[in-house]
């Protein structure tokens, strides 16, 4: 299982670091573990970012 920091999760899903904190405190994103005060999460667990209606499948 490969594994991305908090910041990079963020950045993938364009949404700021505290969110991503949130999601994993509320259980939203499955499979992260913490190592010392740093998360890590999973890069199964991160979900597609939203896309506007009509945009195009990306390949």
């Amino acid at each position: 299982m490969t594994y991305e920091t908090v910041p990079a999760a963020a950045a993938r899903l364009g949404c700021s670091r505290r969110n991503i904190l949130a999601m994993i405190a509320n259980g939203r994103l499955h499979g992260c573990v913490k190592f010392g005060k740093a998360w890590q999460v999973p890069l199964e667990a991160i979900p597609d970012p939203p896309r506007m209606p009509g945009a195009k499948k990306r390949t």
